[in-house]
């Protein structure tokens, strides 16, 4: 790394400290600060606290893995992304449905995360809160989660339930689930979306691409 690039990396930093550190724990900041420079030109995946941080400040292109620019480049090929939308797991900044949203030609982006709690962002309609079974998703076109963990099986389960659309990037994350490694954890999900797909009709898919890590789960009628 240069240091001219050094340096202007630092000076993000200190912007981005100064709007958005209030809105973290102090563990999540001190990871980003820790982490944000020396973690720039790494030829692995990052984390989404830092995917978040560099889309935010426009750094995204420049990584050697955009795992957020591939989402994107990928969803609007796979789906139809002028409607209403949910993204489930936005993170602390949701910069990934701020820039998806410029894309839109027409439609909304709400997103929802237990940690988001910054009360603007673009024009994005933002939900403090846990997406659940109960998380009413009637309005919206399509739901979609780029390495969402947790809710992963909530937002699966809801898609089939009120039949809407997913497009789910998954994580590589099986931490407190009963499974002896990350391919059984796929071969649940995949009997999982059979069993529910035979009940309702809805069609699904499991696919991969190179620049992204992990599998992605598509339903749609």
């Amino acid at each position: 790394m240069t240091l001219e690039t050094r340096l202007r990396l630092n000076y993000l930093l200190s912007q981005y400290k100064t709007k958005y550190e209030k809105y973290y724990s102090k563990t999540d900041f001190e990871y980003v600060m820790k982490n944000f420079v020396t973690k720039f030109d790494s030829r692995e995946s990052i984390g989404t606290l830092l995917l978040q941080a560099y889309e935010d400040c426009g750094l995204s292109e420049e990584l050697s893995v955009n795992l957020y620019g591939s989402f994107i480049n990928h969803i609007k090929t796979d789906c139809d992304i002028n409607g209403d939308l949910l993204e489930v797991g936005c993170g602390v900044i949701p910069s990934l449905a701020k820039s998806l949203k410029k894309q839109q030609s027409i439609g909304t982006i709400t997103v929802m995360d237990p940690v988001v709690k910054i009360p603007q962002y673009g024009n994005l309609r933002i939900i403090h809160g846990t997406f659940t079974a109960q998380t009413d998703v009637s309005k919206y076109k399509l739901i979609y989660g780029a390495f969402p963990c947790r809710a992963t099986s909530t937002m699966i389960q809801s898609s089939y339930e009120n039949d809407v659309d997913l497009y789910l990037a998954l994580c590589g994350c099986v931490e407190g689930m009963p499974y002896l490694d990350y391919y059984e954890y796929l071969f649940d999900l995949e009997d999982t979306m059979k069993s529910l797909s035979n009940k309702t009709g809805r069609n699904f898919d499991i696919f991969e691409y190179s620049d992204l890590p992990y599998p992605l789960i598509k339903t749609y009628r």
